[in-house]
């Protein structure tokens, strides 16, 4: 559903009517999501470069600047602290990012909601074109007597136009901005909002068909469209069918034998038997025949390759009687000690 709305020109007369887009013009206002998108606005804003030195990070000496006692003076450890002049800062700003976070669905609806609410309200005026040729203040003062619009006012148009910049930037509350940098602070900043018929068009392609919430706007969303049924098949004469022969062959009952092939093809194949048992279960001539067939292991080489010698034999000789021990060696004794002994 379309709105109707009408556009001057710079003189104030209206020359024409134009349709504007229910989705972008109309849409009920929601003041907490314009309120979240105005604070999301300004606090991405911020630079967040605000920085204070705290005491350990003041440049000076360590030194103790008097002796603790018998000075009469205050104890004091070092020239940084917080009391003295150019020392450091109590729990100063430090840099930080403040940049939030916001969906863009959001986003959009805050700005169609202003819109909406400025056309409600009475304070949007559309123009047919703002063709400024000499880009004097006086000129502009005179569209806005004409449209008999005072206060603070937002003009948007299509792109950027030198003549209207010029004209409008020694006036006090009057703002130019292109239809593609339509934001919320603008909106709720001015009261008054002057665009161009382009301007509109750009918006409208710019903020429609996104994030749209059809539960808040039911004409938008147009006629429901049902599916057409499939077109029914004409119907064809019928066919006389051939009467079937008097003598007519009687299947005869299957054999027992028949029935149980049929129950055993359906049945599930039994569950294999693992290998192990299906060896077990063979005939013991298979078995021995397997062991046959398979090669013998070769012996496993000794860990050592020498022999161990063979024990002595035991003799009928009587024994021998054993040799004599070698005497035991002394060690060398002193000069004085040999002729002590010889003594």
């Amino acid at each position: 559903m379309a709105i109707k709305v009408q556009v001057k020109d710079i003189e104030g007369a209206e020359v024409e009517t134009i349709d504007l887009k229910e989705s972008v013009f109309g849409v009920s206002m929601n003041e907490a999501v314009v309120h979240q998108a105005l604070v999301w606005q300004r606090a991405n804003a911020r630079q967040g470069t605000a920085s204070a030195k705290t005491r350990g990070e003041v440049a000076g000496t360590t030194r103790k600047p008097w002796r603790q006692k018998h000075t009469g003076r205050a104890r004091v450890g070092t020239r940084m602290s917080p009391l003295w002049r150019h020392g450091g800062v109590v729990f100063g700003p430090s840099p930080r990012d403040f940049s939030q976070k916001m969906p863009r669905k959001m986003r959009r609806l805050a700005i169609r909601c202003l819109l909406s609410s400025k056309r409600e309200n009475g304070e949007l005026e559309v123009l047919r074109g703002l063709d400024l040729p000499d880009g004097k203040t006086r000129h502009f003062k005179g569209v806005l007597a004409a449209l008999d619009v005072s206060g603070s006012v937002l003009v948007v148009t299509r792109e950027s136009n030198e003549n209207v910049i010029r004209s409008a930037k020694n006036l006090k509350g009057v703002k130019t901005l292109r239809a593609s940098l339509l934001n919320t602070g603008d909106l709720l900043r001015y009261h008054h909002l002057i665009m161009t018929v382009d301007a509109v068009r750009v918006v409208e392609e710019l903020w429609d068909g996104v994030g749209i919430d059809r539960k808040r706007i039911p004409e938008a969303a147009g006629p429901v469209l049902t599916e057409e049924p499939p077109p029914a098949e004409e119907a064809q004469p019928a066919v006389a069918e051939e009467s079937p022969p008097a003598a007519v062959a009687v299947e005869e009952p299957a054999s027992a034998a028949v029935e149980e092939a049929l129950k055993t093809e359906e049945a599930p194949a039994p569950r294999r038997a693992p290998a192990r048992r299906r060896k077990a279960a063979r005939e013991p001539e298979a078995a021995e025949a397997d062991k046959a067939d398979k090669p013998e292991k070769p012996a496993p080489a000794r860990r050592r390759a020498t022999a161990r010698k063979p024990k002595a034999e035991a003799t009928d000789e009587p024994d021998q009687p054993d040799a004599p021990k070698p005497a035991r060696k002394t060690a060398t004794r002193s000069r004085s000690a040999r002729k002590k002994a010889q003594e």
